[in-house]
């Protein structure tokens, strides 16, 4: 489905050009200072951002198999439940790791060089992103009947993990209410340890949101597996 791709690169591209040239000149030196700099300090967060969206779009496809019908036929053949959850999941992680791909290719131009390593630790670190979020997603999806319902539970939930995530500012300088906020936000660890890799920082104090990261994304993956696991009643639309 392009529409979806250019939903999800769409945004985040243009989110990334709006916010690096409009404010890249009016932020602290330590921010990016020029449109450039302030362009690799966002990199990261719309990459959170396409893994965020691609995720959603992604689950959204378990209501329309329900609805159809077709999730009713797979759940009365031979497959285990896990089947069902590591299918949807693994699924979700394809198309939304693709889409950061792109955006990864595109560190040059926000004046960022990476090397083998430190691509590699990208890669991973925005596979354990669309690993967590999708997981969280395809749960919800499995408990809420209509589109429109999970788009807001969505956006209720998600929306705010990601604002808090460091997708626009480092958490330190918040308010403390947001700065406790964001020590306790999944994103903000995978944020983290992705800004760290794209810009070859090599932190080793960053250890502690690297387990977190993983945590975050067993976490989400447990969840999936857990909801699809439970005994529910599949009703045709």
């Amino acid at each position: 489905q392009p529409s979806r791709v250019i939903a999800t690169l769409g945004t985040a591209a243009l989110l990334w050009l709006l916010l690096a040239g409009g404010l890249g000149r009016a932020l602290a030196p330590g921010m990016g200072g020029e449109g450039a700099g302030y362009a690799g300090v966002l990199l990261p967060g719309m990459i959170s951002l396409v893994a965020l969206f691609g995720s959603v779009f992604a689950s959204i496809s378990l209501i329309t198999d329900r609805h159809e019908g077709f999730l009713r036929g797979v759940m009365a053949g031979p497959a285990p439940r896990w089947s069902i959850a590591a299918g949807k999941l693994g699924g979700t992680l394809v198309v939304c790791l693709s889409q950061c791909v792109v955006l990864l290719l595109a560190a040059p131009v926000a004046g960022l060089s990476l090397d083998a390593t430190h691509a590699i630790g990208a890669l991973f670190a925005a596979a354990m992103m669309c690993l967590g979020v999708g997981g969280i997603s395809l749960a919800l999806a499995w408990e809420i009947d209509s589109v429109e319902g999970f788009h807001g539970v969505m956006n209720t939930l998600l929306m705010p993990m990601w604002l808090l995530s460091g997708a626009f500012y480092d958490p330190g300088d918040a308010h403390p209410v947001l700065r406790l906020i964001a020590a306790v936000n999944p994103l903000a660890w995978v944020t983290r340890v992705l800004r760290d890799a794209l810009h070859a920082g090599g932190d080793p104090a960053l250890v502690w949101h690297w387990a977190g990261s993983v945590l975050f994304a067993a976490a989400g993956a447990g969840a999936a597996w857990w909801s699809m696991a439970r005994p529910r009643t599949i009703r045709a639309s």
